[in-house]
Order: structure tokens, then sequence, then C-alpha cells
């Protein structure tokens, strides 16, 4: 990852729908004086904004409300705009913002269309401002231990990847229950894998195909409830991905997320927050670096190189799965 900025910036910071990750938002701009949240407002007509309302007042912060997003934007004089409303509003919610020279931090997918994203993609390429998704994956203790790992070549070279990302079903919000408002599985959760894989590699993938099935979902729609990936990246490097809603209601956590990186000197492999590498030595549990709050990691990213990388994980992943959702096949 480029480096960043080391000042501590001040930023007005709008958050627009409550739909997605946006403690994030809160949680990180609750740890810098500098930064203040000035409004708030729903993304999605009808979208419900209380938890959001009460995570900044929990955190400290009295923003301004709007009944829309447009509104705040005319009224606010904002420097990041967090993003996260229906998922299917996102990509137009976040080109407005560009085209304004707001900086956007974009819940993921952030499109649900391909041609959306070329839409957005675009925007941002004739936009002064900078622009993530809310990918958590590559501040994790866990990823970022992995990453290390592999880059002192404790593995030798990366042949082989498969993540896991599983989640407790519940009872979910109408957002879920077509795949045209949240974007399908493979969009929503299997793209944290791939964001992992393209973190751990550096690379994004040249083919990608999958799966997915909507059965046995308790009565969610058209939500589906399983997902396979396969992709190839450069080199040859071969990954998969299995993705589900059948987390036990009972599982102390709300996902289980793994991860195993095969390379030609051994494997690294992650489950439940801990890492294990297997080399030359007997398998043994890795010290975890201290994980970094991704809001902040953007926040700290603006106006450097470490911004633009974050723009291009976001399109690729977005890109990638919504390829192997549409059967595109990049």
């Amino acid at each position: 990852m480029t480096e960043q900025n080391t000042e501590k910036r001040a930023l007005r910071i709008a958050v627009i729908g409550a739909s997605g990750h946006f403690p994030y938002v809160t949680d990180g701009a609750a740890q810098r004086e500098q930064m203040q949240i000035a409004a708030i407002a729903p993304g999605t007509r009808g979208e419900d904004i209380g938890g959001l309302r009460s995570a900044c007042a929990a955190k400290g912060f009295q923003p301004r409300e709007y009944g829309w997003w447009e509104e705040l934007l005319e009224k606010e004089q904002i420097d990041v705009a967090a993003v996260n409303p229906w998922f299917c509003d996102s990509a137009a919610i976040a080109g407005a913002c560009l085209k304004r020279g707001i900086h956007v931090y974009c819940e993921k997918p952030v499109a649900t269309e391909l041609r959306n994203l070329d839409e957005l993609q675009a925007t941002y390429e004739a936009s002064s401002a900078d622009f993530a998704a809310m990918f958590d994956g590559p501040y994790t203790s866990w990823l970022r231990t992995a990453k290390a790992a592999v880059e002192a070549g404790a593995i030798g070279t990366v042949r082989l990847l498969h993540g896991q990302k599983s989640y407790k079903m519940g009872r979910r919000g109408d957002v879920y229950r077509k795949i045209a408002t949240y974007g399908g599985m493979l969009a929503w959760i299997a793209i944290h894998p791939v964001s992992w894989f393209d973190d751990l590699l550096g690379a994004e993938p040249e083919w990608v195909s999958a799966q997915s099935d909507a059965g046995e979902n308790r009565g969610h729609g058209e939500m589906e409830t399983t997902a396979c990936m396969i992709l190839r990246y450069p080199g040859g490097v071969l990954a998969s991905v299995n993705a589900d809603y059948y987390r036990p209601d009972g599982a102390p956590r709300h996902d289980d997320d793994r991860i195993r990186i095969t390379g030609t000197r051994g494997m690294i492999e992650v489950q439940d927050g801990h890492v294990w590498l297997e080399n030359e030595q007997p398998k043994r549990e890795l010290a975890l670096l201290e994980p970094v709050n991704p809001f902040l990691a953007f926040a700290d990213a603006i106006d450097t190189d470490a911004a633009k990388d974050m723009a291009r994980a976001a399109f690729a992943a977005t890109r990638t799965c919504l390829a192997a959702r549409d059967g595109a096949m990049l």
C-alpha cells in the first residue's frame, strides 16, 4: 500500500444513507478532534436512518439532519461524503458528490450494474476528488499480518488462494430481497474475499466465473444463500471463494472469515482472527499486527497516491464481482 499522509486533517463529513458500514465513519471520526460529522440524510426513499442518528449521538456528534441527500449537498459545505444508502443508489449519489469535488467513501459494491460502474468510474477520473470503498479486510489485524508474512517471503511464491465469508442470515431488510437493489451475494459478500486477494497479490484477476443459488432463504425473495467463485490472476495464480448465509444463529460472531494462502514454500491460514504459518518449520501462530480503522486510512490518504490505489481497488473488485454475477467472464 502506498505511503499516506501523516498530517491529521480537519474534515467536515456527511453520511448519506444508513444501510451499510457507517460505523467505520462514526468510530473513526470520533478518534480525531479535527473531524466533524456535520450532516446526515437518507440516500434512498423511505430509508430508516435511526441507527445512524443514534451512532452519531453515541460518539458525541450532533449533525444537522436533512430529509433528502440532495438538499444536504445543496446546503452544506462538505469535505467527505460517506455514501451508504441501498446499494442500488450508491453510484448515483457518489457520482453527484464527485462532480462537486467532494471526496467519497462508498459502501461496496460501489455500483450494482456494470453500466453504472462505468459511468461512476468515468466521473471519478474527471473529478479532483478521491474515492474509496468500505473494505475493512486490508485493515484488519489478521490480513495485515498475513500480507506481511507473504511479502517477507515466508511461503515463497503464492500459487493458490481460498477465501470464505459466512454470515448469519437473521431477518434481512427489504434491500436484500431483490438482486436489483442489493447487487446479489457475489457483489455484497463474495466481494470481500476478492478484495483480500487483490490486496495480497497486488493484482486484479484476468478471468472469473461464479454460481449462486437462492434456495432455503427463509422467505427473503431473490436473496441468494450460497455462492462459489473461481478466479485466475496473472501468472496462473488460482483462487476460489465460498460465500453463504448459513452461519449458525448460536455462533459467537455474525461472520466467519477464513483464508488459506498456498505458496511454493508453505501456507498461511487465517481463521477466527488468528493467523498460522507453516513452511520449513512446524505450523505456528503469528503475532498479530494492530488493526487500522478503514475510514481513517482513507482520510489520511486523501490527495496522495494511496487514495488512487484505493479507488482502483474499489472499481476493480466491484467489476470482478458484477462480471461474475452477469457471466461476463471479464
